[in-house]
Protein backbone atom coordinates (compact mmCIF):
# COMPACT_ATOMS: atom_id res chain seq x y z
CA UNK A 1 0.00 0.00 0.00
CA UNK A 2 1.10 3.56 -0.78
CA UNK A 3 -0.16 6.34 0.48
CA UNK A 4 -0.19 9.20 -2.26
CA UNK A 5 -1.16 13.10 -2.61
CA UNK A 6 -3.65 13.32 -5.12
CA UNK A 7 -5.05 16.49 -5.61
CA UNK A 8 -8.68 16.30 -8.60
CA UNK A 9 -10.53 19.65 -8.81
CA UNK A 10 -13.81 19.71 -9.19
CA UNK A 11 -15.80 22.75 -10.34
CA UNK A 12 -17.58 24.37 -13.20
CA UNK A 13 -14.77 23.15 -15.25
CA UNK A 14 -11.26 20.98 -14.15
CA UNK A 15 -8.58 19.32 -15.36
CA UNK A 16 -9.00 15.42 -14.37
CA UNK A 17 -4.75 14.78 -14.25
CA UNK A 18 -3.71 13.16 -11.25
CA UNK A 19 -0.28 13.99 -9.49
CA UNK A 20 1.70 11.60 -7.11
CA UNK A 21 4.52 13.30 -5.13
CA UNK A 22 6.78 11.79 -3.06
CA UNK A 23 10.14 13.04 -0.81
CA UNK A 24 12.79 11.71 1.41
CA UNK A 25 15.26 12.98 3.55
CA UNK A 26 18.57 10.94 5.14
CA UNK A 27 21.03 11.48 6.99
CA UNK A 28 23.58 9.70 8.51
CA UNK A 29 26.76 10.17 10.33
CA UNK A 30 29.55 7.83 10.68
CA UNK A 31 33.65 6.97 10.52
CA UNK A 32 34.74 4.80 8.01
CA UNK A 33 38.73 3.83 7.86
CA UNK A 34 41.40 5.58 5.74
CA UNK A 35 42.85 3.28 3.51
CA UNK A 36 44.88 4.70 0.93
CA UNK A 37 48.72 5.57 1.17
CA UNK A 38 49.99 5.10 4.52
CA UNK A 39 47.55 6.49 6.71
CA UNK A 40 46.34 3.28 7.54
CA UNK A 41 45.37 4.23 10.97
CA UNK A 42 43.19 7.56 10.43
CA UNK A 43 39.57 7.72 10.70
CA UNK A 44 37.16 10.10 8.69
CA UNK A 45 33.99 11.53 9.12
CA UNK A 46 31.07 11.03 7.14
CA UNK A 47 28.48 13.33 7.00
CA UNK A 48 25.87 12.19 4.32
CA UNK A 49 22.42 13.92 3.48
CA UNK A 50 20.36 12.03 0.68
CA UNK A 51 17.36 13.43 -0.35
CA UNK A 52 14.81 11.98 -3.18
CA UNK A 53 11.82 13.13 -5.07
CA UNK A 54 9.59 11.19 -6.84
CA UNK A 55 6.84 12.72 -9.39
CA UNK A 56 4.11 10.68 -11.15
CA UNK A 57 1.60 12.71 -13.53
CA UNK A 58 -1.05 10.68 -15.28
CA UNK A 59 -4.21 11.01 -17.56
CA UNK A 60 -2.66 14.62 -18.46
CA UNK A 61 -4.97 13.86 -21.94
CA UNK A 62 -8.15 13.30 -19.56
CA UNK A 63 -10.62 16.43 -20.90
CA UNK A 64 -11.97 18.86 -18.44
CA UNK A 65 -15.02 17.89 -16.21
CA UNK A 66 -17.93 19.93 -16.74
CA UNK A 67 -20.46 19.35 -14.15
CA UNK A 68 -23.18 21.38 -15.95
CA UNK A 69 -23.27 19.43 -18.84
CA UNK A 70 -25.88 16.37 -19.03
CA UNK A 71 -23.47 14.04 -20.89
CA UNK A 72 -19.76 13.28 -20.07
CA UNK A 73 -16.82 14.18 -22.41
CA UNK A 74 -15.48 11.32 -24.43
CA UNK A 75 -12.98 9.42 -22.75
CA UNK A 76 -8.84 10.23 -23.88
CA UNK A 77 -7.51 8.45 -27.13
CA UNK A 78 -4.58 6.75 -24.59
CA UNK A 79 -3.30 7.80 -21.25
CA UNK A 80 -0.30 10.05 -20.98
CA UNK A 81 2.13 10.00 -18.15
CA UNK A 82 5.39 11.06 -16.17
CA UNK A 83 7.52 9.51 -14.40
CA UNK A 84 10.70 11.20 -12.61
CA UNK A 85 12.80 10.14 -9.19
CA UNK A 86 15.65 12.80 -8.77
CA UNK A 87 18.45 11.73 -5.71
CA UNK A 88 21.06 14.28 -4.31
CA UNK A 89 23.81 12.70 -2.29
CA UNK A 90 26.28 15.06 -0.57
CA UNK A 91 29.17 14.21 2.09
CA UNK A 92 30.48 17.27 4.10
CA UNK A 93 32.66 15.31 6.04
CA UNK A 94 36.20 15.35 6.66
CA UNK A 95 36.01 12.15 4.27
CA UNK A 96 35.08 13.66 1.25
CA UNK A 97 36.54 17.42 2.33
CA UNK A 98 39.14 16.46 3.82
CA UNK A 99 43.02 16.45 2.93
CA UNK A 100 44.87 13.76 2.23
CA UNK A 101 49.16 13.61 2.60
CA UNK A 102 51.91 11.58 1.09
CA UNK A 103 55.19 11.83 0.21
CA UNK A 104 56.50 13.05 -3.36
CA UNK A 105 59.84 12.15 -3.52
CA UNK A 106 61.47 13.26 -0.12
CA UNK A 107 59.13 16.16 0.40
CA UNK A 108 55.56 15.42 2.17
CA UNK A 109 52.17 16.80 -0.44
CA UNK A 110 49.36 17.52 1.43
CA UNK A 111 46.08 17.72 -1.23
CA UNK A 112 42.57 17.72 -0.84
CA UNK A 113 41.11 14.32 -0.98
CA UNK A 114 39.05 15.11 -3.86
CA UNK A 115 41.73 16.36 -5.99
CA UNK A 116 43.89 13.38 -4.88
CA UNK A 117 41.31 10.53 -5.30
CA UNK A 118 38.99 11.83 -7.98
CA UNK A 119 35.87 9.36 -7.08
CA UNK A 120 35.34 10.82 -4.44
CA UNK A 121 34.39 13.88 -6.43
CA UNK A 122 30.97 11.79 -6.71
CA UNK A 123 30.32 11.14 -2.85
CA UNK A 124 30.75 14.94 -2.63
CA UNK A 125 28.35 15.67 -4.47
CA UNK A 126 25.94 13.66 -6.89
CA UNK A 127 23.04 14.50 -8.15
CA UNK A 128 21.68 11.44 -10.18
CA UNK A 129 18.12 10.71 -12.16
CA UNK A 130 17.16 7.40 -11.48
CA UNK A 131 14.48 7.51 -13.86
CA UNK A 132 13.03 10.00 -15.79
CA UNK A 133 10.03 8.78 -18.28
CA UNK A 134 7.33 10.27 -20.73
CA UNK A 135 5.69 8.13 -21.73
CA UNK A 136 1.72 6.55 -23.77
CA UNK A 137 -0.23 3.74 -22.34
CA UNK A 138 -3.13 1.90 -24.89
CA UNK A 139 -2.59 3.81 -27.97
CA UNK A 140 -4.96 2.58 -30.59
CA UNK A 141 -5.62 0.31 -27.89
CA UNK A 142 -2.79 -2.77 -27.35
CA UNK A 143 0.71 -0.28 -27.75
CA UNK A 144 2.40 1.48 -25.31
CA UNK A 145 5.19 3.51 -25.35
CA UNK A 146 8.24 5.37 -23.24
CA UNK A 147 10.80 7.72 -23.65
CA UNK A 148 13.60 8.55 -20.91
CA UNK A 149 15.73 7.24 -18.38
CA UNK A 150 14.13 3.76 -18.06
CA UNK A 151 15.23 0.40 -15.58
CA UNK A 152 14.92 -3.04 -17.23
CA UNK A 153 14.34 -6.17 -14.54
CA UNK A 154 15.03 -8.54 -16.60
CA UNK A 155 15.21 -12.57 -15.61
CA UNK A 156 18.40 -12.77 -13.98
CA UNK A 157 19.78 -9.03 -13.81
CA UNK A 158 18.82 -5.28 -14.33
CA UNK A 159 20.15 -2.58 -16.82
CA UNK A 160 19.72 1.20 -16.76
CA UNK A 161 19.25 2.86 -19.85
CA UNK A 162 18.34 6.22 -21.68
CA UNK A 163 16.34 5.36 -24.87
CA UNK A 164 12.87 4.48 -26.64
CA UNK A 165 10.83 1.15 -25.33
CA UNK A 166 7.77 0.42 -27.15
CA UNK A 167 5.48 -2.74 -26.11
CA UNK A 168 2.67 -4.26 -28.09
CA UNK A 169 0.03 -6.54 -27.14
CA UNK A 170 -1.58 -9.20 -29.08
CA UNK A 171 -4.93 -11.11 -28.99
CA UNK A 172 -2.72 -14.20 -28.31
CA UNK A 173 -1.95 -13.62 -24.42
CA UNK A 174 1.47 -12.53 -25.87
CA UNK A 175 3.19 -9.09 -25.35
CA UNK A 176 6.24 -8.36 -27.03
CA UNK A 177 8.81 -5.25 -26.26
CA UNK A 178 11.56 -3.65 -28.13
CA UNK A 179 14.05 -1.34 -26.67
CA UNK A 180 17.13 0.97 -27.74
CA UNK A 181 18.99 3.53 -26.45
CA UNK A 182 22.80 4.45 -24.46
CA UNK A 183 23.68 2.24 -21.35
CA UNK A 184 23.77 4.45 -17.92
CA UNK A 185 27.13 5.08 -16.96
CA UNK A 186 28.72 7.23 -14.95
CA UNK A 187 29.73 9.82 -17.63
CA UNK A 188 26.25 10.01 -18.68
CA UNK A 189 24.55 12.98 -17.54
CA UNK A 190 22.93 13.16 -14.02
CA UNK A 191 24.51 9.63 -13.10
CA UNK A 192 26.17 8.29 -10.57
CA UNK A 193 29.10 5.55 -10.52
CA UNK A 194 26.87 2.99 -9.28
CA UNK A 195 25.42 3.06 -12.64
CA UNK A 196 29.02 1.40 -14.48
CA UNK A 197 28.29 -2.29 -15.53
CA UNK A 198 29.40 -4.92 -13.47
CA UNK A 199 32.75 -5.04 -13.19
CA UNK A 200 33.71 -1.64 -14.13
CA UNK A 201 32.12 0.45 -11.17
CA UNK A 202 35.12 0.56 -8.50
CA UNK A 203 38.19 1.08 -10.47
CA UNK A 204 40.54 3.70 -9.10
CA UNK A 205 41.19 6.00 -12.14
CA UNK A 206 44.52 7.73 -10.83
CA UNK A 207 47.25 6.22 -9.69
CA UNK A 208 50.75 7.47 -8.46
CA UNK A 209 53.30 8.30 -11.16
CA UNK A 210 56.99 7.48 -9.82
CA UNK A 211 58.23 9.51 -12.92
CA UNK A 212 56.39 12.45 -12.13
CA UNK A 213 55.69 12.44 -8.45
CA UNK A 214 52.36 13.19 -9.13
CA UNK A 215 48.87 11.16 -9.58
CA UNK A 216 48.10 10.90 -12.80
CA UNK A 217 44.96 9.31 -15.03
CA UNK A 218 45.19 5.68 -15.34
CA UNK A 219 44.70 5.00 -19.07
CA UNK A 220 42.56 2.23 -18.54
CA UNK A 221 40.08 4.80 -17.69
CA UNK A 222 39.43 6.05 -21.15
CA UNK A 223 37.12 3.22 -21.65
CA UNK A 224 34.37 3.97 -19.37
CA UNK A 225 33.75 7.41 -21.04
CA UNK A 226 32.70 5.69 -24.03
CA UNK A 227 29.06 6.03 -25.05
CA UNK A 228 27.85 2.39 -25.04
CA UNK A 229 24.84 1.57 -27.19
CA UNK A 230 22.59 -0.97 -26.13
CA UNK A 231 19.64 -2.09 -27.87
CA UNK A 232 17.01 -5.62 -26.51
CA UNK A 233 13.56 -7.20 -27.28
CA UNK A 234 11.32 -8.95 -25.02
CA UNK A 235 8.47 -11.84 -25.54
CA UNK A 236 6.27 -12.57 -22.60
CA UNK A 237 2.66 -14.54 -22.28
CA UNK A 238 0.06 -11.64 -20.63
CA UNK A 239 -3.26 -13.10 -18.99
CA UNK A 240 -2.59 -16.39 -18.12
CA UNK A 241 -2.76 -17.46 -14.66
CA UNK A 242 -1.52 -20.48 -15.04
CA UNK A 243 1.55 -20.01 -17.42
CA UNK A 244 4.09 -17.16 -16.64
CA UNK A 245 6.70 -17.31 -19.50
CA UNK A 246 9.45 -15.05 -20.94
CA UNK A 247 11.96 -14.80 -23.50
CA UNK A 248 14.47 -11.46 -23.99
CA UNK A 249 17.75 -10.65 -26.07
CA UNK A 250 19.79 -7.57 -25.19
CA UNK A 251 23.29 -6.51 -27.01
CA UNK A 252 25.34 -3.51 -25.49
CA UNK A 253 28.62 -2.57 -27.53
CA UNK A 254 30.86 0.68 -27.63
CA UNK A 255 33.82 1.96 -29.39
CA UNK A 256 37.41 1.26 -28.19
CA UNK A 257 39.34 3.85 -26.69
CA UNK A 258 42.91 4.53 -27.98
CA UNK A 259 44.79 2.25 -25.19
CA UNK A 260 45.38 -0.95 -26.75
CA UNK A 261 48.24 -1.69 -29.50
CA UNK A 262 47.02 -0.84 -32.74
CA UNK A 263 50.23 -0.16 -35.18
CA UNK A 264 48.46 -2.55 -38.21
CA UNK A 265 44.91 -1.47 -37.40
CA UNK A 266 44.48 -5.17 -35.03
CA UNK A 267 42.25 -3.19 -32.43
CA UNK A 268 38.74 -3.12 -33.52
CA UNK A 269 36.60 -0.09 -34.28
CA UNK A 270 33.75 -1.08 -31.34
CA UNK A 271 33.55 -3.83 -28.78
CA UNK A 272 30.81 -6.00 -27.40
CA UNK A 273 30.38 -5.33 -23.78
CA UNK A 274 27.40 -7.50 -23.42
CA UNK A 275 25.36 -10.19 -25.08
CA UNK A 276 23.00 -12.56 -23.92
CA UNK A 277 19.84 -14.53 -24.12
CA UNK A 278 17.42 -15.82 -21.31
CA UNK A 279 14.06 -17.19 -20.91
CA UNK A 280 12.54 -18.32 -17.80
CA UNK A 281 8.94 -19.83 -17.10
CA UNK A 282 6.85 -20.78 -14.41
CA UNK A 283 3.66 -22.51 -13.53
CA UNK A 284 0.62 -22.67 -11.55
CA UNK A 285 -0.98 -26.41 -11.02
CA UNK A 286 -3.24 -27.62 -8.77
CA UNK A 287 -4.61 -24.66 -7.63
CA UNK A 288 -1.45 -23.06 -6.60
CA UNK A 289 -0.39 -26.65 -4.43
CA UNK A 290 2.41 -27.40 -6.84
CA UNK A 291 4.32 -24.09 -8.55
CA UNK A 292 7.59 -25.05 -10.86
CA UNK A 293 9.69 -22.50 -12.27
CA UNK A 294 13.27 -22.72 -14.25
CA UNK A 295 15.02 -20.24 -15.68
CA UNK A 296 18.62 -19.81 -17.94
CA UNK A 297 20.73 -17.07 -19.70
CA UNK A 298 23.31 -18.20 -22.16
CA UNK A 299 26.07 -15.44 -22.39
CA UNK A 300 27.26 -14.79 -26.03
CA UNK A 301 30.88 -13.33 -24.92
CA UNK A 302 31.12 -16.80 -22.75
CA UNK A 303 30.10 -19.24 -24.95
CA UNK A 304 28.74 -20.87 -22.24
CA UNK A 305 25.39 -20.73 -19.91
CA UNK A 306 25.83 -18.05 -17.35
CA UNK A 307 23.24 -18.34 -15.05
CA UNK A 308 20.50 -21.03 -14.26
CA UNK A 309 17.73 -21.64 -11.43
CA UNK A 310 15.42 -24.57 -11.31
CA UNK A 311 12.73 -25.50 -8.80
CA UNK A 312 8.97 -26.11 -7.42
CA UNK A 313 7.18 -25.20 -4.29
CA UNK A 314 4.66 -28.21 -3.08
CA UNK A 315 2.04 -27.21 -0.43
CA UNK A 316 -0.80 -25.93 1.05
CA UNK A 317 -1.58 -22.35 3.07
CA UNK A 318 -0.08 -23.58 5.84
CA UNK A 319 2.89 -25.61 4.79
CA UNK A 320 5.16 -25.58 1.89
CA UNK A 321 8.56 -27.06 0.79
CA UNK A 322 10.96 -25.96 -1.92
CA UNK A 323 13.86 -27.83 -3.26
CA UNK A 324 15.80 -25.85 -5.79
CA UNK A 325 19.09 -26.14 -8.06
CA UNK A 326 21.32 -23.39 -9.20
CA UNK A 327 24.63 -23.25 -11.05
CA UNK A 328 26.88 -19.87 -11.16
CA UNK A 329 29.37 -18.69 -13.73
CA UNK A 330 30.11 -15.25 -12.69
CA UNK A 331 30.59 -12.84 -15.59
CA UNK A 332 31.58 -9.19 -16.36
CA UNK A 333 31.09 -6.25 -18.54
CA UNK A 334 33.31 -7.56 -21.67
CA UNK A 335 35.41 -4.06 -20.60
CA UNK A 336 36.28 -5.77 -17.00
CA UNK A 337 39.46 -6.57 -15.63
CA UNK A 338 37.96 -9.69 -13.73
CA UNK A 339 37.61 -11.47 -17.23
CA UNK A 340 41.41 -12.15 -16.95
CA UNK A 341 41.15 -13.53 -13.77
CA UNK A 342 40.33 -17.42 -13.93
CA UNK A 343 36.60 -17.29 -11.78
CA UNK A 344 35.13 -20.73 -10.55
CA UNK A 345 31.34 -21.22 -11.17
CA UNK A 346 29.58 -23.36 -8.92
CA UNK A 347 26.24 -25.74 -8.62
CA UNK A 348 24.02 -25.36 -5.18
CA UNK A 349 21.26 -27.82 -4.46
CA UNK A 350 18.87 -25.91 -1.53
CA UNK A 351 16.07 -27.34 0.58
CA UNK A 352 13.36 -24.55 2.21
CA UNK A 353 10.70 -25.66 4.73
CA UNK A 354 8.16 -23.39 5.49
CA UNK A 355 5.17 -23.45 8.57
CA UNK A 356 2.61 -21.71 9.22
CA UNK A 357 0.22 -23.03 11.92
CA UNK A 358 -3.19 -22.15 11.53
CA UNK A 359 -2.15 -18.83 9.86
CA UNK A 360 -1.63 -17.09 13.23
CA UNK A 361 1.09 -15.40 14.54
CA UNK A 362 4.18 -17.77 14.34
CA UNK A 363 5.29 -18.46 11.43
CA UNK A 364 8.76 -20.33 10.67
CA UNK A 365 11.22 -21.72 8.27
CA UNK A 366 14.23 -23.83 7.83
CA UNK A 367 16.65 -24.07 5.27
CA UNK A 368 19.36 -26.05 3.83
CA UNK A 369 21.75 -25.57 1.28
CA UNK A 370 25.02 -27.58 -0.25
CA UNK A 371 27.39 -25.98 -3.12
CA UNK A 372 30.06 -27.35 -4.81
CA UNK A 373 32.50 -24.92 -6.72
CA UNK A 374 33.95 -26.59 -10.02
CA UNK A 375 37.46 -25.55 -9.85
CA UNK A 376 40.35 -26.55 -11.85
CA UNK A 377 43.19 -25.83 -9.58
CA UNK A 378 44.15 -29.51 -9.27
CA UNK A 379 45.81 -29.66 -12.72
CA UNK A 380 48.52 -27.08 -11.50
CA UNK A 381 49.26 -28.22 -8.39
CA UNK A 382 52.98 -29.33 -7.07
CA UNK A 383 53.64 -32.61 -5.55
CA UNK A 384 52.35 -32.40 -2.14
CA UNK A 385 50.06 -29.59 -2.70
CA UNK A 386 46.61 -29.67 -2.11
CA UNK A 387 43.54 -27.76 -1.98
CA UNK A 388 40.50 -26.83 -0.03
CA UNK A 389 37.63 -28.95 -0.26
CA UNK A 390 35.25 -27.76 -3.02
CA UNK A 391 32.52 -28.15 -1.06
CA UNK A 392 30.67 -25.70 1.01
CA UNK A 393 27.23 -26.01 3.06
CA UNK A 394 25.07 -24.41 5.31
CA UNK A 395 21.54 -24.23 7.42
CA UNK A 396 19.75 -21.92 8.31
CA UNK A 397 16.48 -21.74 10.61
CA UNK A 398 14.33 -18.99 12.14
CA UNK A 399 10.72 -17.89 12.90
CA UNK A 400 8.37 -14.74 13.53
CA UNK A 401 6.11 -13.87 16.00
CA UNK A 402 3.72 -11.01 15.07
CA UNK A 403 0.92 -9.38 16.97
CA UNK A 404 -1.12 -6.45 16.63
CA UNK A 405 1.34 -4.23 18.24
CA UNK A 406 4.51 -6.40 18.52
CA UNK A 407 6.72 -8.58 15.91
CA UNK A 408 9.54 -10.73 16.77
CA UNK A 409 12.24 -12.24 14.59
CA UNK A 410 14.79 -14.51 15.82
CA UNK A 411 17.24 -16.06 12.75
CA UNK A 412 19.95 -18.62 13.01
CA UNK A 413 22.66 -19.75 10.80
CA UNK A 414 25.17 -21.77 10.52
CA UNK A 415 27.75 -22.21 6.68
CA UNK A 416 30.83 -24.19 6.59
CA UNK A 417 33.50 -25.54 3.58
CA UNK A 418 35.09 -23.76 0.72
CA UNK A 419 35.58 -20.13 1.67
CA UNK A 420 35.49 -20.18 5.38
CA UNK A 421 33.55 -20.36 8.17
CA UNK A 422 30.31 -18.21 9.37
CA UNK A 423 27.55 -18.52 12.03
CA UNK A 424 25.44 -16.99 14.40
CA UNK A 425 22.11 -15.42 14.69
CA UNK A 426 19.85 -12.18 14.34
CA UNK A 427 16.87 -11.45 16.80
CA UNK A 428 14.92 -8.34 15.75
CA UNK A 429 11.79 -6.78 17.38
CA UNK A 430 9.15 -3.79 16.88
CA UNK A 431 6.78 -2.71 19.50
CA UNK A 432 4.21 -0.21 18.67
CA UNK A 433 4.54 1.93 21.96
CA UNK A 434 1.45 4.47 20.70
CA UNK A 435 -0.75 5.04 17.59
CA UNK A 436 1.74 6.92 15.77
CA UNK A 437 4.95 5.82 17.83
CA UNK A 438 6.81 2.23 17.11
CA UNK A 439 10.21 1.30 18.33
CA UNK A 440 12.27 -1.26 16.93
CA UNK A 441 15.79 -3.05 17.77
CA UNK A 442 18.03 -5.48 16.72
CA UNK A 443 20.78 -7.54 17.63
CA UNK A 444 23.38 -9.94 16.29
CA UNK A 445 26.18 -12.12 16.89
CA UNK A 446 28.50 -13.42 14.02
CA UNK A 447 31.96 -15.50 14.27
CA UNK A 448 33.67 -16.09 10.87
CA UNK A 449 36.54 -17.50 9.68
CA UNK A 450 37.81 -16.57 5.78
CA UNK A 451 40.17 -19.10 4.12
CA UNK A 452 41.94 -16.90 2.15
CA UNK A 453 43.17 -14.82 4.78
CA UNK A 454 45.53 -15.25 7.38
CA UNK A 455 44.41 -13.35 9.85
CA UNK A 456 40.37 -13.35 8.95
CA UNK A 457 38.81 -14.75 11.96
CA UNK A 458 36.99 -13.01 14.71
CA UNK A 459 33.63 -12.05 15.88
CA UNK A 460 31.66 -9.68 15.51
CA UNK A 461 28.71 -8.11 17.54
CA UNK A 462 26.25 -5.41 16.31
CA UNK A 463 22.99 -3.70 18.20
CA UNK A 464 20.48 -1.06 16.62
CA UNK A 465 17.88 1.07 18.45
CA UNK A 466 15.65 3.02 16.39
CA UNK A 467 11.75 4.74 16.57
CA UNK A 468 9.51 5.38 13.85
CA UNK A 469 7.35 8.68 14.75
CA UNK A 470 3.97 9.52 12.02
CA UNK A 471 3.69 13.11 11.59
CA UNK A 472 0.72 13.09 9.75
CA UNK A 473 -0.71 11.30 6.78
CA UNK A 474 2.17 10.05 4.63
CA UNK A 475 4.86 11.38 6.40
CA UNK A 476 7.04 9.64 9.22
CA UNK A 477 9.77 10.99 11.13
CA UNK A 478 12.69 7.41 11.47
CA UNK A 479 15.78 7.50 13.48
CA UNK A 480 18.15 5.09 14.22
CA UNK A 481 21.82 4.19 15.88
CA UNK A 482 23.48 1.54 15.41
CA UNK A 483 26.82 0.06 16.99
CA UNK A 484 29.38 -2.36 15.40
CA UNK A 485 31.95 -4.23 17.72
CA UNK A 486 34.81 -6.89 15.87
CA UNK A 487 38.62 -7.29 15.87
CA UNK A 488 39.44 -4.83 13.65
CA UNK A 489 37.33 -1.88 14.55
CA UNK A 490 36.41 -1.22 18.22
CA UNK A 491 33.47 1.08 17.22
CA UNK A 492 31.41 1.17 14.33
CA UNK A 493 28.78 3.70 15.75
CA UNK A 494 25.97 5.60 13.20
CA UNK A 495 23.58 7.57 13.27
CA UNK A 496 21.00 7.78 10.99
CA UNK A 497 17.77 10.26 10.54
CA UNK A 498 15.05 9.89 7.44
CA UNK A 499 12.23 12.27 7.04
CA UNK A 500 9.52 10.58 4.84
CA UNK A 501 7.09 12.61 2.85
CA UNK A 502 5.34 9.78 1.09
CA UNK A 503 5.06 7.12 4.46
CA UNK A 504 3.60 3.90 3.00
CA UNK A 505 3.14 1.51 6.12
CA UNK A 506 4.12 -2.26 6.49
CA UNK A 507 1.44 -4.79 6.64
Amino acid sequence: MRLALCIVLFSASAGAYDFDISAQTTAQGYQLRWTRFSEQNRFLNRRRLTQTLGLDVWNILEPDVDLTRLHPPPLAPFDVYVSVALRLDHDFGEYTQGTVSYMQGSAPVIENATATVPELAGQSFALDALYAVVGARRIFGFLDAALGRQIVVDTFDWISYDGLSVRARTPWHLAVTAFGGWVVRDSSPLASDAREPDGTSASQCTAFSADTGAFEAVPECRQRDKAMPVVGATAETTGLRELVARISYRRAFSRTAAIYPDAQGEAPAWGVNEEVLAGSARAILLEGAVVPWAAARWNFLLAAVDQAHAGVRVGAEEWSVTPELIYSLPSFDGDSIFNVFSVDPYWEARLTGDAWPGRGPLRAYARAFWRRFLSDETGALLPGETVPSPNAFGVDVGGRWRERRFTARLDLFYEDGYGGQRAGGDASGRWRAMPKVEIEGRLSLIRFRDDLLADGEGMSFGAQAGARWVLGEGIALHLLAEENVNRQDASQFRLVAVLDLAFAPEH
